[in-house]
């Protein structure tokens, strides 16, 4: 079931290795292929794309302007290359190519977030009545950086987050990580970060699992966990997201406990919702019967996720996708040991424990929802319609 992504077409050089036509290794970041799909934010390096021109073959074009089209992960059939192909001539100026993101005729990602557009995002939250204000400018940054300073895809980033949080009480309220329920799930759940080059590797390593396992208390302990990794300040925000799960403890009886829309929802959430650059998803220690926990789970998934996934019978499969070095101790690495930065996350949430006593943080009110025909339209770029099932 390991998938490459593979680009059929007419592409005149690929974003990812440089190569003119042909077949060749896309970029499989989903909120990249997103970004593709309706416009650069000013400052990006973009290779031209689409239908070859004449002595056009090496152009590389800077985007001053983005669309405002409104984008969809699951429903956009077009592809992510196929951008600025009519609107290129509207490009009132172009901002200097800068060098040192084009090395040996491949494309680098210029990463900056500018503060006038945090300052936009701020500006259209204290518009929208029904978000929250509590967002920080580090928190409003990530959803810029996730969503590549596109505006109208950070809007709806935030717009995902909040409204999701709202629509899961059972898993996003009495979160206090004293409770007991709480605290024995920490002791059988490792939540992990560690560094690989530019990007970075979330693991996920569910232990120990208890007869009487509560999906609804993991889940919830899972994401008191999520958020403390969404407090912390990064001095350089990593360019892609390498999850890994540990699926050594899964059993027959343990799928049995999982509640199927529940854990749609929850999938819903992390990649609609959570800032976060998707680039891969690897299940690791799998067992002999993973292809029917696959099957059970797979009608959760969006067809896209699954594009994403990597099985692996032990740990050493993770070894051609990241460097070894990189992963903890437990897998191989010269890492931190999973048990030891755990304990490290758990002993930081515990501590700002009043931040998770809070049933309403981070959640939309949706009672405050503007329905159709009567949002405000007075800002630029905000949600036009907003209708919800």
């Amino acid at each position: 079931m390991m998938v490459s992504d593979k680009c059929e077409g007419n592409i005149i050089r690929c974003l990812t290795c440089g190569v003119s036509g042909g077949s060749h290794v896309a970029r499989s970041d989903v909120k990249y292929q997103a970004f593709m799909q309706t416009g650069v934010k000013r400052g990006a390096v973009l290779y031209r794309s689409g239908k070859p021109k004449e002595n056009k073959t090496k152009e590389i074009k800077t985007i001053s302007s983005y669309s405002e089209t409104d984008i969809s992960l699951r429903e956009s059939s077009a592809s992510p290359f196929d951008v600025f192909e009519e609107n290129e001539e509207e490009d009132a100026h172009e901002e200097p190519v800068d060098p040192e993101n084009v090395k040996d005729g491949a494309y680098v990602l210029m990463t900056q977030v500018y503060d006038r557009d945090v300052e936009a995002i701020k500006q259209w939250l204290a518009k929208e009545q029904y978000l929250p204000k509590t967002f920080d400018d580090e928190m409003i940054k990530k959803f810029l950086f996730s969503c590549y300073s596109s505006l109208e895809m950070t809007k709806k980033c935030i717009n995902e987050f909040c409204t999701r949080r709202a629509n899961m009480p059972e898993i996003f309220t009495k979160r206090d990580p004293m409770s007991k329920e709480i605290q024995k799930y920490y002791s059988i759940t490792a939540v992990t970060k560690y560094t690989d080059g530019k990007n970075e590797i979330l693991i996920y390593l569910l232990k120990d699992v208890p007869d009487d396992f509560d999906h609804y208390q993991c889940s919830k302990t899972l994401t008191t966990q999520i958020d403390n990794w969404l407090k912390y300040k990064y001095d350089v925000l990593p360019e892609h997201h390498i999850v890994v799960l540990d699926m050594q403890h899964y059993t027959l009886k343990l799928m049995t406990k999982i509640k199927m829309l529940h854990l749609k929802m929850l999938i819903g959430y992390l990649l609609e919702g959570v800032p976060i650059r998707l680039k891969q998803v690897h299940f690791i220690n799998c067992p002999p019967f993973y292809e029917y926990i696959y099957n059970l789970v797979k009608p959760a998934f969006p067809e896209y996720l699954c594009n994403l996934m990597h099985f692996h019978i032990d740990y050493t499969g993770l070894y051609k996708f990241v460097n070894q070095a990189s992963l903890p101790k437990d897998y191989g690495g010269d890492g931190q040991s999973m048990d030891e930065q755990n304990a490290f996350w758990i002993k930081n949430i515990i501590e700002q424990r009043e931040f998770y006593l809070d049933d309403n943080l981070w959640k939309a009110d949706l009672s405050q929802i503007v329905r159709k025909g009567n949002s405000d339209t007075s800002m630029s770029g905000s949600f036009k319609t907003l209708e919800f099932d």
